[in-house]
């Protein structure tokens, strides 16, 4: 449990956040085609992060199994750098970092960002292993049963409450594996392997040069089941106009949020020049409430809406969803 999150580092660099640092030069630099290891820089940015420490880390716990799992799969998998970043809200440098600059309440949010090539596939690609931060500071997000990490940062080891973000490879997980792992991550206390989700699914290794498939929603369920989440689920597909607004998904995925277990949400992209329908998933784990939202008394007074029911459902003064999407990036607010 936490092996990852613990790992020591081998070498670390400390460097001042404020101007005329660049969050985007520093990141086309060493993280270059990554939209989500920037929105991570953009986040420590509207946390007032002051400082950017760097770890060199080692590979440890389901970082190392899944290295073992890619090499089953692609022989000449090459592993790359593995890099924890974390962001800080005081000022310090390497020579003068204390338990007074370093401690619970002066961190924002943490990644580890690992590299992988297979030479087939693809060259160096950098993708956000995993990352944490801190609840956006706004009275109307609510993010119920937020998880507590432990990591070692600069050899301290530090708490933080937050949603895990992570994102998918192609290798060994893709979206619906990141999207379990985000909101189980918070309720299972072991760490969840993406070996052991393939394992669960008895999901196929990749044959050749080709990338491991998605998961199905019954695939989906089996990891559920698994674990002993309760869950209920719809599926559209074929579904009529009447069918959708009587089981409309926000319903679901409301209900979900509220539960404390999350929702997944999938859909089928409506690219025409694909020779296959390609389809997502992504993770809720929580919401904006806002409670001088209009619209809930204007429906019900002006436009009769819900004429037949007795009460106004509590979802109408959500205005978004919040969730991930790992092709893009952590923290999204979804209308």
């Amino acid at each position: 449990m936490n092996e990852h999150r613990l790992a020591s580092n081998n070498n670390f660099t400390v460097e001042s956040f404020k101007p005329p640092f660049s969050a985007f030069s520093h990141v086309e630099t060493n993280f270059p085609d990554n939209d989500s290891i920037k929105r991570l820089f953009s986040l420590a940015r509207s946390g007032e992060a002051k400082t950017l420490v760097t770890e060199d880390i080692p590979p440890r716990g389901i970082i190392l199994e899944e290295n073992e799992e890619i090499r089953d799969y692609f022989p000449n998998f090459r592993e790359g750098d593995l890099k924890r970043i974390s962001f800080w809200k005081t000022d310090f440098n390497k020579d003068s970092v204390t338990e007074n600059t370093i401690d619970d309440t002066a961190c924002i949010g943490y990644a580890v960002l690992k590299n992988d090539t297979v030479p087939n596939l693809f060259g160096n690609r950098w993708h956000v292993f995993e990352a944490v931060f801190k609840k956006y500071d706004h009275e109307h997000n609510y993010i119920p049963r937020p998880k507590t990490y432990r990591v070692n940062l600069l050899d301290r080891e530090i708490s933080i409450d937050g949603l895990l973000f992570a994102q998918q490879n192609g290798l060994n997980k893709r979206c619906a594996h990141v999207a379990l792992q985000s909101l189980l991550s918070r309720i299972i206390d072991d760490d969840i392997s993406y070996r052991r989700i393939n394992e669960i699914c008895q999901n196929p290794p990749p044959t050749g040069p080709n990338f491991i498939k998605g998961l199905s929603a019954n695939q989906i369920q089996k990891v559920l089941r698994a674990y002993k989440i309760p869950f209920r689920d719809h599926d559209y597909q074929g579904s009529t106009s009447k069918d959708r607004n009587r089981y409309a998904y926000q319903k679901y995925v409301y209900s979900g949020i509220e539960s404390g277990y999350g929702a997944l949400v999938g859909f089928q992209l409506t690219r025409s020049n694909i020779p296959q329908p390609l389809r997502h998933i992504i993770p809720f784990y929580g919401h904006t409430f806002n409670k001088d939202t209009w619209a809930p008394a204007a429906d019900k007074s002006y436009f009769k809406v819900g004429e037949k029911l007795k009460y106004v459902p509590s979802e109408y003064w959500t205005s978004s969803f919040l969730g991930h999407d790992d092709n893009f990036v952590p923290n999204y607010c979804v209308p």
